[in-house]
């Protein structure tokens, strides 16, 4: 979420923004382990004939990030990580409204990250 702002910066190289399933909008049950996600990662470069790439990991991406270097290191070129961390511990509130499925969770994290400038626009970067 918070780095899709960034893709601006990377405007002139062939960037894909994943958004893994059951992450943000998108659709799909999620994926229960950093393995399943770096392996993911590594079935969506095949399917689009990505034979190798750099990958950019922020927040859990990194994690994601160290796993798919792990184990698909033949399809890597180049490993950025980006604020990682091993753990990060969570609001109970905002944890306990996601187990519930509640969208609300989605918002909160939306405007932590965002805050209102990056949902409505007027945001300067991008005007």
């Amino acid at each position: 979420m918070g780095f899709t702002n960034s893709l601006l910066c990377f405007s002139w190289y062939n960037t894909i923004a994943v958004d893994l399933p059951g992450h943000g909008d998108s659709e799909g049950p999620p994926l229960k382990s950093i393995e399943e996600m770096a392996d993911w990662v590594a079935e969506l470069l095949n399917v689009l004939g990505i034979k190798k790439t750099s990958y950019v990991g922020h927040s859990q991406g990194c994690l994601v990030g160290l796993e798919f270097a792990h184990r698909h290191s033949d399809k890597l070129e180049l490993l950025a990580l980006i604020n990682g961390s091993l753990s990060m511990k969570m609001n109970p509130e905002l944890l306990q409204l996601a187990q519930d499925k509640n969208h609300k969770a989605v918002d909160l994290m939306m405007d932590w990250v965002h805050g209102p400038l990056g949902q409505v626009g007027g945001h300067p970067v991008l005007d």
